[in-house]
């Protein structure tokens, strides 16, 4: 049995964890269970999960589920990490033993352990500093495993500090040499929800059904993408383009559902639209290299061979001809109580530079002010990790340039 070990770091990784946990517990029991819990002598299931943060308000959402995970794998420490270089380089260093020993241990009761998957923001200190300090840690201590990242990037509409551009260009710049590939999260949807004030429980909401959904075939394995390596090798044709787009159909959050009761076959569709994205982006503005769509049907049948032919057709030109077989499809009908059909797609699309060419304007504002920088060199950092960082991230902008010209 092929393990994955998922890791929640940080505020944010802490309570996608939750949702993303509490959505899992809500399957049925199968043989491919094993693949995210341990089975006790009493036939209790455990999720093989680690929590990882260093405030108190996440521990203490944590304490409230204590029922569910094993207490022996929820890490606290009160270091009020808020910067990247406190999470990385000062404070974070302090615990990362101790947080490695978790792991290991973890790791030592699999069978066969395939990866990890890293939920984290890198918006704050501990998600961005600690979680990309352990990312390189793993890549040291199991380099021929796959990590999957599920990151959360920022938002000026839910930003809560001016120096969150300098935490996310230092994290892009870490998960850019040691991330395997990334799903990047943003928080969107406000005109299908009708909600005025979006919380972060709407937003965990919505990217909780995504990573569910797109991680479906891990837990009811299918033709294909059915393991970490196996998903890598399909969507990501090029090293460095490793940063995948996610899109959900229907969005639905509680009362506020748009899309209810939509056909599978309206789905594959509905996914391609703008709207949809949880990356603020758009397909139009760019070539999808590769790209994979998991249906869920609820116990209806979908002809999923027929709605990606009838994709490729009208969305032709968005996806490279000079790329192979780069839509794939799969499907599960496996019934859930109260829950309708939904999609979700994957797609290594150069039009994510968009969201890399506002996060590289975002930091070069304040950047170029030198606001806040002492925060950052007080704890060890260089000034020139920030020109490494930006020199990186203009790279990438330009290799994503050069792709969607070919």
């Amino acid at each position: 049995m092929k393990e994955i070990i998922p890791l929640h770091i940080g505020n944010c990784g802490t309570s996608m964890g939750l949702g993303f946990w509490e959505n899992l517990n809500s399957e049925p029991i199968s043989e491919y269970s094993h693949i995210y819990y341990h089975e006790s002598s009493s036939s209790n299931y455990t999720p093989r999960c680690i929590f990882a943060n260093t405030n108190i308000i996440s521990h203490n959402l944590i304490s409230q589920s204590s029922n569910t995970f094993n207490p022996q794998n929820i890490f606290y420490q009160d270091l009020n990490t808020k910067t990247f270089p406190q999470g990385h380089y000062t404070k974070g260093p302090e615990i990362i033993i101790n947080i490695l020993d978790l792991i290991r241990k973890e790791a030592e009761k699999c069978s066969s352990l395939q990866g990890f998957q890293i939920m984290h923001s890198l918006a704050g200190g501990c998600g961005s500093g600690l979680g990309t300090l352990i990312l390189s840690k793993l890549k040291e201590e199991f380099p021929d495993k796959t990590c999957q990242n599920f990151t959360v990037l920022t938002s000026k509409k839910v930003s809560d500090c001016l120096f969150e551009p300098y935490n996310e260009i230092l994290g892009y710049y870490q998960l850019s040499q040691n991330s395997d590939y990334n799903e990047a999260l943003f928080s969107i949807c406000y005109n299908y929800l009708k909600i005025n004030n979006v919380t972060y429980k709407e937003m965990n909401a919505l990217r909780n059904q995504a990573i569910v959904d797109c991680t479906i075939s891990y837990r009811n394995p299918g033709i294909i993408c059915n393991t970490l390596k196996r998903t890598q090798t399909e969507l990501v044709p090029f090293p460095n383009l490793h940063f995948i787009s996610l899109s959900i159909a229907p969005v639905y959050y509680k009362d506020y559902i748009w899309g209810k009761n939509v056909p599978c076959d309206s789905l594959i569709f509905d996914v391609f639209n703008k709207r949809n994205l949880l990356c603020e982006c758009n397909l139009d503005n760019g070539k999808i290299l590769n790209a994979t769509i998991v249906v869920r049907g609820n116990g209806q049948k979908c002809d999923l061979v027929e709605g990606l032919r009838k994709v490729r057709l009208g969305k032709n030109r968005i996806f490279a001809d000079w790329v192979p077989d780069n839509l794939n499809g799969i499907y599960n009908d496996s019934f859930r109580v109260n829950a309708y059909n939904s999609a979700v797609l994957a797609a290594n699309t150069t039009a994510i530079s968009e969201v890399f060419k506002r996060m590289l304007n975002n930091f070069s504002c304040i950047y170029g002010m030198r606001i806040f920088l002492r925060g950052y060199t007080v704890d060890g950092m260089d000034e020139m990790e920030f020109e490494e960082a930006d020199c990186a991230l203009r790279e990438l902008i330009e290799e994503y340039s050069m792709i969607n010209c070919m």
